[in-house]
């Protein structure tokens, strides 16, 4: 079977790529101001060619940069947008040994105002270096606010928090137009759920009416929504399972993923099944003091739930599935 020329892809890499040893040491003599700022864009574009190479070798269709000209996923963002800073997060990381380590995330320390783009240069690098799909990540809007918690702005900056996400939409508004004149045609995004009441259970800043202005607005530049969903909520409804097709089309998304909801550790709904003796036990807390490699989480549905579930998800399937279009389900 010939491979597929258009995405989605059967096989893609997902996320930044490791970084070899002489970018590292790029980074930091950079850093040190011993090296100048055209070295350094040699030294990133040559490995950057490097790992395309190593990619194209292995049959990959999507090619990434591997993210290798950012300190971080969302360092180029807060780098092109005024009002961005860093702090300390509210979060802290853990090892395998249990010692913790602060990390920095973005903080809103002034109106909000995008500078200049912070994608389509890496976007154009790779559509001049390879004649396979071209693949990059942008960091997701709560990136800017969900690791510091409700501490996320300084006081006084904004009256509140809705106007603070008028000027961050208007951020990624601009950055999409910008993307679509420099060639981008598909954006992937986790949509999740065009259910309010849902998106308010997953703690989520978004509602259907923004997931609508966007669908249109990738719609007016001539760009493929593939959107991913979840099902299988404590809120989902017969009627919410049976329309959500219908609402798909509705907002031109061609290229839809759907995902069976699981308990994920340290989530509202992991947690309610704890609280709620669904768990006898914290699985996820004995995991983390005693890591195995073959873990599994139990399962949070009978037989006959998860028969129902994998059922709808077949008629998706086979409502939207064609040639060029595949459906993906997960």
């Amino acid at each position: 079977m010939a491979a597929r020329s258009n995405p989605p892809f059967h096989a893609e890499h997902i996320g930044s790529l490791l970084r070899p040893d002489e970018l590292r040491r790029a980074f930091r003599a950079f850093s040190a101001g011993e090296l100048s700022a055209d070295a350094f864009a040699e030294d990133q574009n040559r490995c950057i060619r490097e790992a395309l190479a190593m990619q194209e070798d292995v049959g990959l269709q999507g090619i990434t940069d591997g993210e290798f000209r950012r300190t971080s996923y969302w360092s180029h963002f807060v780098d092109a947008v005024d009002g961005l800073g860093v702090a300390p997060a509210r979060f802290r990381f853990r090892d395998d040994t249990g010692e913790e380590m602060e990390f920095l995330s973005p903080h809103v320390d002034g109106p909000v105002r995008r500078t200049r783009s912070y994608s389509t240069g890496e976007l154009q690098f790779l559509l001049a270096v390879t004649d396979r799909t071209p693949k990059l990540t942008m960091p997701s809007p709560p990136t800017m606010h969900f690791w510091a918690g409700s501490k996320f702005v300084d006081n006084g900056i904004y009256p509140s928090e809705e106007a603070y996400f008028e000027d961050l939409i208007k951020v990624f508004r601009d950055e999409i137009a910008d993307l679509a004149a420099a060639g981008c045609n598909r954006l992937h995004v986790g949509i999740e759920s065009l259910d309010d009441n849902i998106l308010t259970y997953f703690k989520k800043s978004s509602r259907f009416k923004h997931i609508e202005k966007f669908c249109r607005l990738c719609e007016k530049y001539g760009i493929t929504i593939l959107a991913y969903f979840i099902i299988g909520t404590p809120l989902d409804t017969p009627e919410y399972l049976r329309d959500l097709p219908g609402r798909i089309e509705d907002l031109g998304i061609r290229l839809p993923y759907f995902n069976v909801l699981s308990a994920l550790a340290e989530t509202p709904y992991y947690d309610e099944l704890l609280a709620n003796g669904t768990f006898s036990i914290d699985h996820w807390g004995k995991f983390s003091a005693n890591p195995v490699k073959d873990f599994v989480m139990p399962s949070v549905r009978s037989d006959d739930e998860d028969f129902e579930l994998r059922a709808t998800v077949d008629q998706y399937v086979a409502r939207f599935k064609h040639k060029e279009m595949p459906v993906f389900v997960t």
